[in-house]
Formats: structure tokens, sequence, C-alpha cells
């Protein structure tokens, strides 16, 4: 009994030290350049004119401060940009005299972390093949004037043989196990740990690393900082060498090898229904995020203010989302006051916003709680009728919102027998020909029995009046359950009948609803049969 004492305290004392130790980590900044600007020409002085570059992650306790800066020949490409095929890279290339002026660089807060905190921090980076003169860098401290003579800089980078380097000051550590000039693109992954032999802080960079803190490495240890309060406000993206163009992707900081080794900036779809005009924002991000903000643009006026199913429309959030003067060629929304949680995998429909009959050129944005503008992408050709919710499949929560925002406010895009009225028909038709069920299928497993029953049933929820979801026994979409629920789904006549065959189902006449008081006294005498 001692020994299994001793085990918990032991076992106590280190997950305390693991927790003290920052173990679990945090993002602190992360940016994948996807930006809906066209691409600039390379030239003097690059140009972000009118231009929205300050977009990315930021993290809880630290972050961006503000939007990328271009000196000489460095530029943010665009969705145009074709070689290498990419949404959106950073480029900085030669063109000015001293040659390690192209850069990008963007600042950065990191005051909310610990003065002894290990920074993890990791860039994508592409160079010319056979290329031993462009010499790409990224600093986490960026040079004042010449980075040859500058004693405080911290960086990882590509040298003029093409092997990863570590550089701390003045000194240079390489690895030429992996030559990295062959044209493609290669991931390269800094450690810094403050201090880690007396003064010294220690650099070690992984280049295309095969696990955490594995593979191809190289390592320096100098004094050029004290904590990391003495960290410049700013990071950046350069070269040291006169050749070719650098190529830049999916920068990161952290404080962990999982933050930083694979970027992942939350990002949403505008999923468009181009026969339908039903819009949805998606998350796709992987990750719950809160929505503050959301932007539709259409330079063609392809928008259909009529059509628009606001939030603050719908009620979410209460009164937190507002309007911000809709036309056709843009709308927007802003909840200033709160945020809404949009859950990974979650949809927000937005009603017809998009005009069918339009061209398809929307460009969408949204922003977190982070205060950062982020690009939506923009999905057609996967939008599928009846996929109210946006998420790609036909679930409950597209017959939730059908109920809750098609029957009472009549929008249209839920006509799926093109009748021009919204109504219980509309539900039979995605049920039956979409979805190719049953009414009464409550949890739409393909099959109306008495399972069904039970489960709605169960929810409490039949004839209390209160708000009840297609799982809860709103069949007929007045989002109550009630003996018309009951009739909508016997008269479909699937009760028992196993799966539908394929193909549409023919209507079928609705019985009266004095025929209601009968299922109900049937579905209670089949109850009372089930086995306890």
């Amino acid at each position: 009994m001692n020994d299994y004492l001793r085990m918990i305290g032991f076992a106590s004392a280190i997950c305390c030290l693991l927790v003290g130790n920052n173990v679990r980590g945090e993002i602190v900044v992360a940016e994948d350049f996807v930006y809906s600007q066209p691409t600039k020409e390379l030239g003097p002085g690059g140009g972000f004119t009118r231009q929205d570059y300050g977009g990315g992650q930021s993290g809880p306790n630290a972050g961006w401060t503000g939007r990328w800066v271009s000196s000489g020949n460095g530029i943010i490409t665009g969705a145009d940009f074709e070689e290498p095929a990419d949404f959106g890279l950073g480029i900085t290339a030669a063109g000015l005299s001293p040659i390690y002026a192209n850069y990008l660089n963007r600042g950065v807060d990191l005051s909310g972390l610990a003065a002894d905190q290990t920074l993890y921090f990791s860039v994508q980076a592409r160079m010319a093949e056979d290329d031993v003169t462009t010499l790409p860098h990224f600093w986490i401290n960026a040079p004042v004037g010449d980075p040859f003579l500058d004693e405080s800089q911290i960086s990882v980078g590509i040298d003029d043989f093409g092997s990863v380097t570590a550089e701390l000051g003045l000194d240079i550590e390489s690895n030429d196990d992996e030559l990295l000039n062959d044209g493609d693109f290669h991931l390269l992954v800094g450690k810094l740990e403050i201090n880690a032999d007396g003064n010294d802080e220690r650099l070690t960079v992984w280049a295309d690393p095969t696990g955490t803190e594995e593979g191809s490495s190289a390592s320096v240890e100098a004094d050029v900082i004290g904590s990391l309060s003495d960290l410049r406000s700013q990071i950046q993206l350069g070269r040291m060498g006169a050749g070719g163009t650098a190529y830049w992707d999916n920068v990161a900081i952290g404080t962990s090898w999982d933050d930083v080794a694979e970027v992942d900036v939350p990002r949403a779809t505008l999923q468009i229904n181009p026969a339908t005009g039903q819009t949805s924002l998606v998350n796709t991000s992987g990750t719950d995020f809160e929505l503050k903000y959301y932007e539709i643009n259409s330079e063609s006026g392809s928008l259909n203010v009529a059509g628009w199913n606001s939030l603050d429309d719908q009620g979410v959030g209460g009164e937190a989302w507002l309007e911000n003067s809709p036309t056709s060629n843009s709308i927007t929304e802003s909840n200033f006051g709160s945020s809404t949680t949009l859950a990974n995998g979650d949809s927000l429909s937005l009603g017809s916003a998009f005009d069918p009959a339009g061209s398809q050129d929307i460009v969408g944005r949204f922003a977190t709680d982070r205060g950062l503008l982020n690009v939506t992408l923009i999905d057609y050709s996967d939008a599928v009728i009846g996929d109210y919710n946006g998420n790609g499949l036909l679930d409950a929560g597209d017959l939730d919102l059908n109920a809750a925002v098609g029957i009472p406010a009549q929008d249209l895009a839920y006509d799926l027998n093109n009748d021009g009225i919204v109504n219980t028909a509309d539900r039979v038709v995605w049920v039956n020909e979409l979805k190719n069920t049953w009414m009464g299928d409550a949890d739409l497993n393909g099959v109306f029995d008495s399972g069904d029953l039970v489960t709605v049933f169960a929810a409490a929820k039949y004839e209390t009046g209160q708000e009840a979801s297609w799982g809860q026994g709103d069949w007929s979409g007045d989002q109550k359950f009630d003996s018309g629920d009951l009739v909508v789904a016997f008269s479909n006549a699937g009760y028992e009948a196993g799966e539908r065959p394929g193909g549409p189902n023919p209507a079928v006449a609705v019985p009266e609803p004095s025929t209601a008081a009968l299922l109900v006294a049937a579905l209670g005498m089949l109850l009372l049969r089930r086995p306890r």
C-alpha cells in the first residue's frame, strides 16, 4: 500500500512538473499567405498599397501586431499566381543593392510568454534548382542594417552550398546531409533555447524533419539575448544573396513542436449552390473558432440582398449581429459586443445570398476574436441540393434549418418542389427523394420503425409546445412535436416498410387530422408492448 501511495505521489509530481514547463504549448503566430488580392509585379518597393495582407493566426497570449511590410523585391502572391501553383506565397527576389534589402517582415508580440520560454519556429522555403546565390533566411530577430555584421540576429536558412544553417549573431553552423537547392519546398524548423548553456542561447534547426526533433539538423550556441523580451518586435523573410527568387510559405512560431510542424490557419469555406443561390459559411479549419465578422463581395454585383438571410435576421447571438448596408456588390455583418462559436464542421446558413444568374466572382472574408481578417475559400462545385447547413452532407441539421428558416420565413431556397411555397411538402421531397428515406425516420438511418418512435417520445417534447428538432419529432416543420407530425409520418407509408427503393416516392394523400388520435393511440399500445 505504501508503494502504491508513493507511486501516486511520484505521478502527481511529474504532472506538476509537466504543467509547469508548458508541455502543452501554444501557437504564437501562423501564416499561410492566403489573400484575395492579385499578385503584384516584382519591382523596387514591392507594393502593398490598399492591399489587405494582415491575416493569419494569433495565439491567446501573443500574436501579430500589424500587417506585412515589404522592401525591395518582396511581394505576396494572390489566387492568380500559377508558378509554382499555390493559393498564396511570399516572394523575395534580387534587384536592389544591398542584396539583403529585399524582404517581407511583420510585427509580433511575445510579451505574454515567459522570458525564458523555449520557442519553436518554422517556414517552408524554396529556391531555384542549383541556385547557390539566393541564400534565403527566416529571421525571428530581424537584423538591423547589415546582417553580416549584426551580432544579435537569430535565423534559420539555406547557405550557398544548399545546406541548412542555424545562425546566432555571427556564429553559423551548417549541415550538408541534405542539399536543399533542388527547386522543391523544404520545411525548416528551428528551436531556440534561452540561456541553454550559461548565458549562451542554443539554436537547433531541422531540415525536412522525420519526426519530433528528428532528422538532419544543425546546432549553434552563442550569447545573443538575455530573454525573450530582448527580441525585436518583428520577424523577417529575406535573403543573404543576390541570386534568383526565394519562395516562402507556412510561417509559424509556437512553444511546442506540434505548433509549428504543420501550419493550420483557421479557414472557413463559403459554400454556394450555383443552382439555387443557397449560401453557407462552413468551418473547415479543423478546430472551433469564434466568429466576429464576415463579408461577401462580388465585383459584378452577383449578390442577392433580398434572398440574404442575415445572422441578425435569424437571431443568432440575440441582438449582437448587425448588418451594414448590403448591396449587390457587398454584404457585411459584424458582432461587436461578443462572438459566435463556429465549431469545426458546423455552418451558418446565409439564405440565398448568391444570384444564380450572376457571375461566380465571389470573394469572402471573415474575422475571429483574434482580430485577423482571413479569406474564405469559395466552393461552388460541391454544393449539394438540400445541404442547407453547407457541411457537404444531407443530415438532420438541414431539416432543422428548413424548419427554423424556410417555412416561417418563406425562403424559396427551401422550395424543393418549385411550387412557390415553402411547406411540409418540401420536407417530404427532401426526405423521400434527396435522402431516400421515410418521413418519421428520426435518426435518418434509412428506415422508419419503432426505434424512431421511442427516440422522439423519449425527448419528452410531445404536445408540450416546446421547440423540437427533427430528431425530437418535428417532422412537419413547425418546430413542435404534436399529433400533426405523426399524421405526416404515418401518411408517408414507411412505418416498418424497410428501406426505400431507389427513385422518387409517389405522393401519398395526407389523412384528415382526426386520424391523428388513432395514430397516437396505436403508438401508445406499441410502446406498452415493448419489453422492459
